[in-house]
C-alpha cells in the first residue's frame, strides 16, 4: 500500500466515525427529549390526580345554606345518628365522639361535590356544625387548623379516614376544645 491509499482510508474511516457518531448524537437527543415528554407527562398526571384541599370559605358556605337535605331532624339521638352513618356510608365513615350536647340535625353534606355527613348541635343557643368527609383517596393533615371566615369560626384536622370540620359564631376557643375532644 502506498501513502495516498493509506490516506485514503483514513479519510474513509473518519468519515464513517463521523456518521456513527452523528447518529448516535441524533438517537441520544431523540431519547433524551422522548424522556423529557414523558416526565413532563406523568407530572402533569400526577398533579392533577392530587386535589387542593377545600378551603374553609366551602363549608362556611354550605354552613349558610338553608335549605340542606335533611336525614333526621329534632331531638336526635346517639342511636339515630349510628343508624344515619351506617345507612348513608356503611363501612367508609363511622360517627366520630357525639359532643355533649343537643343534636338537632344529621343530614349529607355535598361541600364542592364531595359528599360526607352533617351534624347540627345546639349549644347555648347557637349553632355549631360538624362536618365529616371521607378521604376517598385523598389526604387530610391531623394537625388542629383554626380560622374565621367572615363572623365564623373553623376548626379542622384529619385523621386516616375522614376530614373533619367544626363551623359556628361560637369563640374559637370553644371549638378548640370541641375539635380537641373529638381528636382523644
Amino acid at each position: 500500500m502506498s501513502d495516498g491509499e493509506t490516506s485514503e482510508e483514513d479519510a474513509d474511516v473518519r468519515s464513517i466515525k463521523s456518521s456513527r457518531r452523528q447518529r448516535w448524537r441524533h438517537w441520544t437527543e431523540g431519547i433524551a427529549a422522548a424522556a423529557a415528554i414523558a416526565l413532563i407527562a406523568g407530572g402533569l398526571a400526577i398533579s392533577q390526580s392530587i386535589e387542593a384541599p377545600l378551603a374553609d370559605g366551602a363549608f362556611t358556605n354550605d354552613f349558610m345554606r338553608t335549605e340542606l337535605h335533611e336525614i333526621v331532624s329534632g331531638n336526635v339521638t346517639p342511636a339515630q345518628v349510628t343508624a344515619f352513618y351506617a345507612e348513608q356510608f356503611g363501612e367508609r365513615m363511622d360517627p366520630a365522639r357525639l359532643l355533649d350536647a343537643r343534636v338537632t340535625r344529621v343530614a349529607v353534606c355535598d361541600v364542592e361535590g364531595r359528599r360526607g355527613a352533617m351534624v347540627e348541635y345546639e349549644l347555648g343557643g347557637e349553632r355549631l356544625v360538624y362536618y365529616q368527609l371521607p378521604l376517598d383517596g385523598r389526604r387530610a393533615t391531623a394537625d388542629l387548623h383554626l380560622s374565621r371566615e367572615g363572623s365564623l369560626n373553623v376548626a379542622r384536622w384529619g385523621d386516616d379516614r375522614s376530614e373533619h370540620v367544626l363551623v359556628s359564631s361560637l369563640p374559637a376557643e370553644n371549638l378548640e376544645e370541641y375539635a380537641q375532644q373529638r381528636m382523644d
